[in-house]
């Protein structure tokens, strides 16, 4: 019943029209910052933090914006999982995407880096509606959405026939995800047969002190991951910094790709991850109001 009620939920947030998403999404992301202490100070002190050279004003503007954002990406995730392939290209613009196409099309193993912005999701489904693609994802809290997210992206079966058939549109493009605490081998075998690799690095590795170490981000010294290094070094993977843009008044999404030095990666892993949180942070300058600012990105920092 669990299941049902998530899918029919994520269903729900699936159909609506464009503008109704964002409007929505914005009176839901209003309410979070007012009726949520816990994730107003997070952000608030990551903001503090990433941002000391701003004015108190420019902060508060930031993070008034930041929960807009968040709140219409938190409707794009219904959109991503259950939308039909001809909206997810409507709605999805590229830019700048002729190398990586030229790399995929020559077999080699590409890594699309996608900062904790506030659209992972609907990034992912748009590249895997015109590659095969995989990536690693952590499962939601909240059980409902659980449930229903696990099995819109696991396709499991289930007793309805109408979330059958919606999971078998959700499937029918060629996206794998890998939950975050199974095996790791499918990745390897992914870039060893030239399927891209979506990755998000930039949380906290917590202290995992085999997979972690502790790099500047907006020269915050902070727990990262470190298989940068060992996934990129893998076959010579090329890296693209990736990054989906949700435009204002709903008018959709734009995806922006800059590839990296074919260097970039030296098997130093703090140096990769140094520069790697570096590219991120620039990203991040550009767009701030898109980032994700409400997760714990600096919980761990000794």
């Amino acid at each position: 019943m669990t299941g049902f009620v998530g899918s029919l939920c994520w269903y729900c947030l699936s159909i609506l029209p464009g503008r109704l998403r964002w409007f929505s999404g914005c009176m839901i992301g209003f309410a979070m910052r007012l009726l949520s202490k816990n994730r107003r100070n997070i952000a608030k002190n990551n903001i503090a933090l990433c941002f000391p050279e701003s004015s108190d004003r420019q902060r508060k503007q930031l993070l008034h914006r930041c929960f807009i954002n968040a709140g219409a990406g938190t409707l794009s995730w219904g959109f991503a999982l259950f939308a039909s392939r001809q909206r997810i290209l409507n709605e999805v613009r590229w830019l700048d995407a002729e190398q990586l196409e030229e790399l995929i099309n020559s077999n080699k193993s590409v890594i699309l880096v996608h900062p904790h912005f506030v659209t992972p999701m609907i990034a992912f489904r748009a590249l895997t509606e015109r590659f095969p693609a995989i990536t690693i994802y952590k499962r939601p809290r909240n059980p409902i959405f659980q449930y229903g997210y696990k099995r819109a992206m696991e396709n499991y079966s289930s007793p309805y026939r109408w979330l059958n058939r919606l999971y078998r549109q959700r499937s029918a493009n060629s996206g794998i995800m890998i939950n975050a605490t199974d095996s790791m081998r499918p990745i390897f075998r992914a870039l060893e047969n030239a399927v891209p690799f979506f990755y998000l690095p930039d949380q906290s590795a917590g202290r995992l002190k085999r997979r972690r170490v502790f790099a500047p981000f907006f020269g915050v010294p902070t727990s990262s991951y470190s298989a940068i290094s060992k996934f990129a070094g893998f076959r010579n993977s090329h890296i693209f910094l990736c990054y989906c843009v949700q435009l204002p008044l709903g008018r959709g999404f734009e995806m922006h790709l800059k590839s990296l030095p074919e260097n970039f990666i030296t098997g130093d892993s703090l140096e990769d991850v140094t520069r790697l949180n570096l590219e991120i942070e620039n990203v991040v300058r550009q767009f701030p109001e898109q980032y994700f600012w409400l997760h714990q990105r600096f919980k761990h920092r000794n």
